[in-house]
């Protein structure tokens, strides 16, 4: 069994505790809010990680600290990592020592000797897979960074061309909703119309002519009509002056002959223009041919603008056509990159969602613990550092619990949560027998009742057996 060693000094509120971490693969802090289950989980991941993300880390009142692990790395050898720190500089300095004792002080070769850690906890990633954008951030933050260099820059472009295509896309439909208003054809009656304006135009001529010559005719008829009283006028002072000379039966005759050329003369004027139609018919007959000229170069223009947008609608659409297929084939092509990429077993990646093992992270109802043991199966195989934290260990049973111990069996982890009890002021590590190997794990020693020379009650047994480890083992 190798022996693993957690132990921090003037960390948070850890001033000072050493904890074993040798005997199981599943650990849980225990006791009551505010005294230090958390930061014991985030100085372990520090460690981990050779990454201080803690601001003050130091302990209230005190100038430094530092806190140090034994643990194996991905070479299988255990190395232990120490993280010193004071409340000038919170970052600190991070060191690591092999077998040897031989000083490694390089970060990035303590990384990856210890191996990836992902510094998201189960119970965030559980909140961030909810949302779409979550779902996104974690498929770029953790799924991709599994893949080749090509299939990472090959998805890049296809989301690249997707993303101008959505822009596209929604461009298109913009143009296409202001179009639609604009393609109402002519009906029947209005076709009617815009045929008949060369009618109409023709028309017009011949009754403007015709109108004119209704005109020129009234005021010829007129004129005679002046004439004709100014001869008859003439007349009457002749026939006046020689009616002595000739008798007034010799001018009665001549005046009876005059009368007949007179009527002949009357019915001559009135006959004129009769072939054509009357001059106030003629204008109504104009006004309606200048209706259907003007309605029909409007509607004229209604039906070339609808040719026009028709034709834009129809090119629009075959675009939009174009390009929803282009979309389509690119988002088949990541899929299928993904597909065929080495991702953990079970992975399946769509658009902005992903599966585990058939398990929906997008749909609404989920079960909360098969969602995290879903994630921490995940995570290990995401990540190669020997680190996962599951969160509440309330929101696990009993099965639950088994399957954890499973996981972390399968994958070599050592697993973390944490459970609040009120009336434990002190941080308790407790150590939960793997199902696997119950028999072996529980003819080890009986727990103690002491944890850093303080005594704590010690509290029934349950199925399956949990033994505390640290200076002391007590049952979960």
């Amino acid at each position: 069994m190798k022996e693993i060693i957690l132990e921090f000094k003037n960390y948070k509120l850890l001033k000072s505790e050493k904890f074993d971490l040798s005997n199981y693969m599943v650990y849980c802090f225990e006791g009551s809010n505010g005294i230090g289950k958390s930061s014991a989980i985030t100085g372990l991941e520090e460690l981990i990680s050779a990454m201080s993300f803690t601001v003050q880390p130091v302990t209230g009142g005190e100038k430094e600290g530092w806190k140090k692990v034994i643990w194996e790395g991905v070479d299988g050898k255990l190395y232990t990592i120490e993280h010193t720190f004071d409340v000038k500089n919170g970052k600190g300095k991070f060191v690591a020592y092999n077998d040897k004792a031989e000083q490694i002080t390089s970060v990035t070769k303590i990384r990856e000797l210890l191996g990836t850690y992902s510094r998201i906890t189960v119970d965030q990633f559980f909140e961030m897979a909810k949302k779409a954008e979550g779902r996104r951030k974690l498929i770029d933050d953790y799924f991709n960074k599994l893949l080749t260099a090509e299939e990472r820059s090959e998805i890049q472009t296809n989301r690249a061309y997707e993303g101008k295509a959505y822009e596209q896309r929604t461009q298109y439909g913009r143009d296409i909703k202001a179009i639609e208003p604009l393609l109402t054809p002519l009906t029947e009656e209005q076709e009617k119309t815009v045929t008949r304006v060369p009618e109409a135009k023709e028309k017009i001529a011949l009754r403007r002519k015709q109108l004119q010559d209704v005109r020129d005719l009234e005021h010829q008829k007129n004129e005679l009509q002046e004439s004709r009283k100014d001869i008859n006028a003439f007349f009457d002072n002749i026939c006046n002056e020689v009616e002595s000379e000739f008798g007034k039966n010799v001018l009665t005759v001549i005046r009876e002959e005059w009368a007949k050329i007179s009527i002949l003369f009357t019915d001559k004027l009135n006959s004129l223009g009769k072939d054509l139609p009357a001059k106030e018919e003629l204008e109504e007959m104009i006004a309606r041919a200048e209706t259907i000229i003007e309605n029909g170069a409007a509607l004229a223009v209604m039906k070339s603008q609808y040719s026009v947008n028709k034709e834009k609608f129809d090119t629009l659409n075959m675009e939009l056509e174009k390009l929803e297929t282009e979309i389509t084939t690119r988002r088949n092509r990541v899929i299928e990159i993904y597909t065929n990429s080495k991702l953990p077993a079970g992975i399946t990646i769509n658009e902005d969602s992903f599966s585990f093992h058939g398990y929906d992270f997008s749909k609404e109802q989920v079960s909360e613990s098969e969602a995290k043991l879903a994630i921490a199966e995940l995570m290990c195989q995401i990540d190669t550092a020997g680190l996962i934290v599951l969160g509440n260990a309330a929101v696990f049973g009993k099965d639950r619990m088994d399957q954890i111990c499973e996981i972390a069996k399968k994958y070599n982890k050592k697993v973390f949560l944490e459970r609040v009890i009120d009336d434990l002021d002190e941080v308790r590590l407790v150590g939960i027998v793997d199902v696997t190997e119950t028999k072996e794990q529980t003819e080890t020693k009986e727990p103690n009742t002491k944890k850093n020379g303080k005594k704590q009650k010690a509290e029934p047994k349950t199925e399956p057996e949990p033994t505390q480890s640290s200076t002391e083992d007590e049952p979960l």
